[in-house]
């Protein structure tokens, strides 16, 4: 039970916009690191460098390769640790939960931003630029709230605070979602989802109404080349992971999903 409770809170993270208001209003203070950030686990550059079809976009190979798994490995032992000190969730009240999971949060942010950090130490500037791009083309509108996307879309305190009106709109919806599934079982999972795409979509909706029309132009140029990530292959290295384990491989660590 704790292992799917624990499964739940990966999910969350994945679309989850921001678990606190004020991290969201003008003024508050934002994730940064790249356009990825780290922004509610969103599908982050330090994931998206650890996948073979973007490692290939980006002409990562060689040397540099195998030093950026060596530091991807590191954090997924890192991550094991993560979760290990937060006892059994089954047994925490609503408000531990709730509180258990920000630390969480928290500490899996810090631990993407300096992994990433050691990754970019062997990246060229035109490599992390692309995958600060497929970062964006991944959370779409969903990064409004970054400040480098603030800065650079020149985004007014009204259209700020519309955005954090909207994200935490969908922040207290899926916290509710997220109680429904703690008794709905499988079942109740696969309805997460579906819900969770049909919000997200309808968030994007509202998010990008906010822009003017010249923002959302230039918001797409900063997206770069279209880049369609497969994500069916992530869901199939998965299993295979997961294959491996039964002979004694490592547990993978589950891939975001926008």
């Amino acid at each position: 039970m704790q292992r799917s409770i624990i499964t739940l809170i990966l999910l969350s993270g994945l679309f989850v916009f921001s678990p606190l208001a004020e991290a969201q209003r003008p003024g508050g203070s934002r994730g940064g690191g790249g356009f990825g950030g780290g922004r509610g686990g969103q599908l982050e550059p330090m994931t998206l460098v650890g996948i073979e079809q973007v490692q290939k976009e980006i002409g990562l190979e060689g040397d540099k390769l195998e030093a950026v798994k060596g530091v991807i490995t590191e954090m997924r032992e890192s991550s094991r640790s993560l979760f290990s000190g937060f006892g059994n969730f089954r047994e925490m009240s609503e408000d531990e939960r709730n509180k258990a999971m920000a630390e969480m949060r928290s500490k899996r942010d810090k631990m993407n931003k300096e992994a990433f950090a050691k990754v970019s130490k062997h990246l060229s500037s035109d490599q992390v630029a692309r995958l600060d791009q497929i970062a964006l083309q991944q959370r779409g509108a969903l990064a409004l709230d970054d400040d480098k996307i603030v800065i650079k879309l020149e985004l007014t305190e009204n259209q700020q605070l519309k955005v954090a009106e909207i994200t935490e709109a969908q922040a207290d919806e899926q916290r509710k979602m997220m109680e429904d599934l703690r008794s709905g079982g499988r079942e109740g999972f696969a309805q997460m989802r579906e819900k969770l795409e049909t919000m997200r979509k309808q968030t994007t909706e509202k998010l990008t109404a906010v822009l003017t029309d010249a923002q959302k132009s230039k918001f797409e140029e900063m997206k770069g080349k279209l880049f369609e990530l497969d994500r069916s292959a992530l869901r199939g290295g998965g299993r295979r992971q997961r294959g491996d384990r039964q002979g004694g491989g490592n547990r993978p660590q589950r891939p975001s999903i926008e």
